[in-house]
């Protein structure tokens, strides 16, 4: 798989190239950059099928190399520091990153789900939604859509539309309010829990739930505790929730 990293931290090219020679033979780092003006450059020479990508760089941001390659056909893996704005916009664009320093075990995750991967180019509106998600972060403000990896591909909607989330061991089935399809997005539940944590609306109420607090119809007291959702679904309340939510219900 021809390969190109692009990326102002040395060490990082070092660690990441040891461990792709030692654990990932078919990934073939033709050639490597460290700012976006070499970055677009050997994008637009080689035509690499995998660009490993940093985020911030001295003469701009990822996001401005991927706006200087038109049509863009590679997989993507995006390279940050803990910067969890960031993150969180990637992960919401339903795209890849690896923390630095790069862990060995998220680099065979995220290599896999390249091989795996039937997508094969960059959707305009993963970028459009990450981008978006960024811009918005950083302004201390809430993005208003987000996109699922799911069992129907990468799907975009509004996050108010999310009705609830259910735990499948280690995927998750999105319930949205106006599509009625099945969704099952390939990630536990704690990492959409993560992703959703700034919005006061969603809140985790059962080891296997998480729900948005406007699309609750009734909350159903007694010896067990229940929410209905706004689709007829009864869901229950885990006992170390309840004040929480209740509290919560009351301050919307």
């Amino acid at each position: 798989m021809k390969t190109l990293i692009i990326d102002d931290d040395e060490r990082s090219h070092v660690v990441l190239r040891d461990l792709l020679v030692r654990h990932h033979p078919e990934v073939e780092v033709v050639s490597a950059g460290y700012n976006v003006k070499e970055g677009v450059e050997l994008v637009n020479s080689y035509r690499p099928e995998l660009l490993f990508l940093d985020i911030q760089m001295p003469d701009g941001t990822g996001f401005d190399l991927l706006n200087a390659v038109p049509d863009p056909k590679f997989h993507l893996i995006f390279i940050t520091g803990f910067d969890q704005y960031a993150q969180t916009a990637i992960r919401f664009g339903a795209l890849d990153y690896l923390s630095k320093p790069v862990n060995p075990a998220d680099l065979a995750t995220a290599i896999i789900k390249v091989r795996l991967r039937q997508i094969e180019r960059i959707q305009l509106a993963q970028l459009e939604i990450m981008q978006e998600t960024l811009r918005k972060l950083e302004k201390r403000e809430l993005p208003q859509r987000m996109s699922i990896a799911t069992n129907q591909g990468v799907l975009y909607f509004p996050t108010i539309e999310v009705v609830r989330l259910e735990a499948m061991q280690n995927f998750t089935e999105f319930i949205i309010r106006s599509d009625s399809r099945r969704l099952i997005a390939s990630h536990n539940l704690k990492k959409f829990e993560l992703d959703l944590k700034p919005y006061a609306v969603f809140m985790r109420i059962h080891k296997s739930y998480l729900v948005n607090l406007l699309q609750i119809t009734r909350l159903i007291k007694g010896e067990k505790s229940y929410v209905e959702m706004i689709d007829g679904v009864i869901v229950p309340v885990a006992k170390r929730y309840r004040q929480e939510l209740e509290n919560r219900l009351q301050n919307l």
